[in-house]
């Protein structure tokens, strides 16, 4: 029964020492290049080359197989895109190894971004290279998977750890685990190249000092402090990568950055102060920022906002309950954009905490208070479209005589881009306050012309009343006039009567006798 090809766990070196040292000795003395072919030739001949063609015995560990026995195989190579013709330069660098060995290698260029996951599938699988290159923060994941060979028994003919800078061994070893797992092929010397246009475009001053620290699988910047929008930015951010996947972890402060030289020219003004602690990990730019997630707060003072004034509510209710069908045709819409466009929302202070979630930064509750009205509501910033989405209500805080409920709002969002969002204004909140307020004022009217036509009924019956008081009053006082005529004729008419009647002499009086008294 045919046995398949070892699996990747089992590596067997079956080169001898001697065609090892020898390739040694004859090729690496002249160039920094041919170290770097040498490097790989001594991985190739450290790992060892599986039985090739369906080999189905196990070399002897360490044995002295004759060189010629490997002459016409071919070893299986991955590496990874080092540069950007990668197969072709390392061809090139092999063909003498293979010249001077009859051994062929047979390079297959694998993508950063599936690196890992081949390799770890050759390693479950069997069907793996005979050499791979791999990350240095990789080596101890696949050594503890008994997914490459131990190479303690041969890397004395490559000077071992004498031969490699301390933190480049180091790479090779696995933490409990004795042995040496890869061999060290190059390191690289990190640069960062800047355009000082863009960053002073940016804001970013000359003043910037950092800490850099580079490793082969990433980078991170410490104690970073410099200039940013006239203000200050300080943190740390580090950035790893694990195969295809990056990660990234930050966090800072900025202090007192304008708002125009930190978002460009856009509509609102200000300073901003911040603090945020912020991660992410994804396989590109657009999906590092897609994944953005941390927390913070955030300060903004001497915030201008323009259109937005709270006064305008207090102007247009003041126009609306002035006009005799304020409700008419959307007039009362009209009226509050006309009196927002007067003035600004002018806020000395704002501080809101903030959440950072797949990239978008929301701002809740987002007080903007100027002491005369207020803006409520939430705030997001969309870091992957550079988008601004708040939502959010005006309010005034003067009540209109007769005003029913709460404070009169508005509803006021800008959304669109930062640099120029669509302000949206919702005047309907107000148009049932106002319909309230000339409800009632009609109430009051009519209530008032059924007063005054009460009050006029009772003046006009006052006036009958008068006038039928006056009548009988007149009608008595002709009544009283007309007796004290009658009573005038009848005593004239006596006193003529007694005037013409004789004169007769006074009369007699005559008494009776006074009575006797007897004894």
């Amino acid at each position: 029964m045919a046995r398949r090809r070892p699996p990747v766990t089992q590596f067997r070196p079956i080169i001898t020492e001697n065609v090892f040292a020898a390739w040694r000795r004859d090729q690496v003395r002249n160039s920094r290049m041919s170290w770097i072919a040498w490097a790989l030739a001594a991985l190739a001949l450290a790992v060892g080359v599986a039985a090739c063609g369906g080999d189905d015995e196990p070399a002897q560990q360490g044995g002295s197989t004759a060189e010629g026995s490997l002459k016409g195989e071919t070893v299986r190579l991955w590496i990874m895109p080092n540069g950007p013709d990668p197969k072709n330069d390392i061809d090139k660098l092999l063909a003498p190894f293979t010249q001077d060995t009859g051994i062929k290698v047979e390079t297959e260029v694998v993508g950063w971004d599936v690196m890992q996951d081949r390799i770890r599938n050759a390693a479950v699988s069997g069907e793996g290279p005979d050499i791979t290159q791999a990350g240095t923060t990789q080596v101890p994941f696949f050594a503890a998977l008994d997914g490459f060979a131990d190479l303690s028994g041969r890397v004395e003919d490559i000077g071992a750890a004498a031969a490699y800078p301390e933190g480049v061994w180091a790479t090779t070893q696995l933490a409990g685990k004795e042995g040496t797992w890869s061999i060290p092929w190059f390191t690289e010397a990190r640069a960062i190249y800047y355009r000082k246009d863009v960053l002073e475009k940016a804001g970013v001053g000359e003043d910037a000092a950092f800490n850099l620290s580079l490793s082969p699988d990433g980078m991170a910047v410490r104690d970073l402090s410099t200039t940013l929008a006239s203000g200050r930015l300080t943190g740390f951010f580090s950035i790893a990568r694990q195969g295809a996947l990056a990660s990234l972890s930050a966090e800072g402060a900025i202090r007192d950055a304008a708002l125009p030289d930190l978002l460009g020219a856009n509509p609102f003004d200000g300073r901003l102060s911040a603090t945020l602690r912020f991660g992410a990990s994804g396989q590109s730019i657009p999906s590092l920022i897609a994944n953005l997630g941390g927390t913070g707060t955030l300060s903004l003072t001497d915030l201008q906002i323009p259109n937005a004034g709270p006064g305008a509510i207090d102007r247009a209710l003041t126009r609306a309950l002035a006009a005799s069908d304020p409700l008419a045709n959307g007039r009362l819409q009209t009226m509050v954009i006309e009196e927002l466009a007067r003035a600004p929302l002018q806020v000395s202070s704002v501080s809101i905490p903030a959440t950072l979630v797949g990239g978008v930064m929301r701002m809740s509750p987002f007080v903007a208070d100027a002491g005369s009205g207020a803006w409520r509501g939430n705030v997001a910033f969309d870091a992957k479209t550079l988008t601004l989405d708040a939502r959010g209500a005006l309010s005034t805080a003067d009540i209109p005589k007769g005003w029913i409920g709460g404070a009169p709002y508005i509803a006021l969002n800008w959304r669109g881009p930062v640099t120029a969002p669509t302000r949206e204004v919702d005047a309907g909140p107000l148009v049932n306050g106002v319909a309230a307020v000339v409800l009632q004022r009609e109430l009051e009217r009519v209530e008032a012309f059924e007063a005054d036509v009460n009050e006029r009924a009772r003046q006009s019956q006052r006036r009958d009343m008068d006038r039928l008081r006056r009548a009988a009053e007149e009608a008595a006082r002709r009544a009283a006039a007309d007796a004290e005529r009658q009573g005038q004729v009848r005593r004239d008419q006596q006193a003529e009567a007694d005037r013409l009647r004789p004169v007769l002499a006074p009369p007699i009086g005559i008494r009776p006798a006074p009575p006797i008294q007897t004894q």
